[in-house]
């Protein structure tokens, strides 16, 4: 799933609940619509909020991954100097 839809997707099911209970209950059309609105409006911001921490968090794990992707790189390349001065000094 595209992860920038979730704050939609969120909020429209919020709002057929909403529109679903608010008939059941019969409620005047203002008091739907107002209900509906913030409804929506609140659960819109909920998933921005979801959203804003996951795309942090897969950042978090990217950076960390790189970082232990240069320093497997630096041992590596400190392991081949070793090797290289171990076999240079067996040819001396």
């Amino acid at each position: 799933m595209d992860r920038r839809k979730l704050p939609l997707i969120l909020m429209l099911i919020a709002g057929l609940v909403t529109v679903i209970l608010t008939y059941l209950w019969n409620y005047t059309i203002p008091r739907k619509l107002a209900c509906v609105f913030f409804v929506m409006l609140i659960f819109y911001l909920i998933g921005s909020v979801i959203l804003w921490v996951l795309n942090r968090f897969e950042k978090e794990i990217e950076e960390r991954q790189e970082s232990e992707k240069v320093q497997d790189e630096l041992v590596i390349e400190k392991d081949g100097d070793r090797i290289q001065e171990i076999s240079g000094e067996e040819q001396s």
